[in-house]
């Protein structure tokens, strides 16, 4: 699945894509690249409302 939203993302004009196996490797790239857009999907124990909590907890970028 994330092989195709990257070609799909390739295809709208995006050049800099990350993706990330689980959320605490995306979260580490969220850090990292400083994104303009950030996609996430459901995973168990971790969505966008935990990244949200987790990064305003220790992170100045966003």
């Amino acid at each position: 699945m994330r092989a195709l939203f990257r070609e799909m993302l390739r295809e709208l004009g995006f050049q800099r894509i990350y993706d990330a196996v689980t959320p605490d490797l995306g979260f580490e790239k969220f850090n990292e690249k400083e994104p303009d857009i950030v996609l996430i999907d459901w995973a168990p124990d971790f969505d966008g409302i935990g990244l949200l909590k987790k990064n305003s907890q220790g992170c100045e970028k966003l």
